[in-house]
């Protein structure tokens, strides 16, 4: 007989309690918390001072949104003729400023301008405004960077030229200043050569074509004056000479004391003829010594203005007027022109000398006849 099954416990006996597992309801709220402290961190990044949005450097490289920080305070750039210079300051998005700039108004001569301006800056973008306006420009846009800015300059032309500027110094600026002063000097120490090469070389071109007209004046003057007047006067003379002789003769023949007497007076009158051929030659040969004297002033002129030439010319002897005077050539003209001149007058006074040993005999005959038949 198999045993009976045991009869039921009552109350029954309870079950084996069931384990729970907790640690996930306590794990599960523990990252949740982590994850909302970091989340808050990462927001606070996001925020600026007193709460305010912070912008993201790639969105903003100049650093816009935090003011006075990312742009340089003094920007330069210059070429060979200028110098310029912008000295900035931001205020978030506002800009004020100044603008400087040296520059070649000529070649020889530096100008400077200084300006105030105020502005706004958009990202990379800047636009200056100047009040009192800047030559013909009121309003300059351009784009910079950390390292580089870059303006478009209207010009009075119309067009409009890029002006480029880097961070640098204000003793970097006027060191450019300088160079661009220094241009102007070197350039007008340059003009001022150049002024008296010039000068030079007309005073040499002026004192050639005078020393050319010289010689010129001197051929003119160098011409043999015509003696022919002095042959006629003198064979006047000579015949009247002879005519004064006549009439003494006649006057010694006459019987007649009166028409003796007449007849000195007409070798008288014969005598007074060879006077007036004497003046004749006397007058010529004025006229001859005034061409020599002429060609003797001609002479010292062409010397002078040859000593003049030769002067200005030696100061730059590389350079050719259009008319080269030969000094050789001058001296020879000179010499020739002196010695023909005075062979002028030494042949004029020959012609007064012999005219005057006629007037003397022409005198003495007549004084004889006067004396001896009147």
């Amino acid at each position: 007989m198999q045993p009976s099954t045991p009869p039921p416990v009552w109350p029954p006996s309870p079950s084996p309690p069931i384990r729970r597992r907790v640690w996930p309801w306590i794990v599960i709220p523990t990252l949740s918390v982590l994850l909302i402290i970091i989340a808050g961190v990462l927001t606070l990044e996001a925020l600026g001072p007193a709460g305010t949005a912070r912008i993201s450097r790639a969105a903003d490289p100049l650093g816009v949104a935090g003011a006075g920080h990312g742009l340089a305070r003094v920007w330069v750039g210059s070429d060979s003729a200028d110098a310029y210079m912008i000295q900035v300051t931001r205020q978030g998005a506002a800009l004020s400023g100044t603008y400087d700039a040296t520059w070649l108004a000529t070649s020889t001569q530096a100008t400077s301008v200084h300006a105030a301006f105020s502005g706004v800056i958009d990202g990379n973008a800047i636009t200056l405004s100047f009040p009192e306006g800047l030559g013909f420009v009121s309003n300059v846009s351009g784009t910079v960077s950390t390292t580089s800015m870059v303006l478009q300059m209207a010009q009075t032309d119309g067009t409009v030229s890029p002006l480029s500027l880097k961070p640098s110094t204000i003793d970097d600026f006027n060191r450019r200043v300088a160079s661009v002063r220094d241009a102007a000097d070197v350039n007008t120490s340059a003009s001022a050569a150049a002024a008296v090469r010039q000068q030079t070389q007309e005073q040499i071109d002026a004192a050639a074509a005078t020393v050319g007209k010289d010689v010129d004046a001197v051929h003119s003057a160098d011409q043999a004056p015509d003696f022919s007047d002095f042959d006629s006067d003198l064979a006047a003379a000579t015949k009247d000479l002879a005519q004064t002789k006549t009439d003494a003769g006649k006057a010694a023949g006459e019987t007649d004391p009166g028409d003796a007497c007449y007849d000195a007076g007409s070798a008288a009158y014969d005598a007074g003829s060879v006077q007036y051929d004497s003046g004749s030659i006397d007058y010529d040969a004025n006229g001859v010594k005034a061409d020599s004297d002429a060609v003797h002033k001609t002479i010292d002129s062409l010397s002078a203005d040859l000593a003049t030439y030769q002067r200005l010319s030696a100061a730059m002897p590389s350079y050719q007027p259009v008319y080269v005077p030969d000094p050789t050539a001058v001296r020879d003209l000179e010499d020739q022109a002196t010695k023909a001149a005075a062979g002028w007058k030494t042949k004029a006074s020959k012609y007064q000398s012999e005219v005057a040993k006629l007037l003397t005999q022409a005198n003495a005959v007549a004084a004889q006849a006067q004396k001896q038949y009147c």
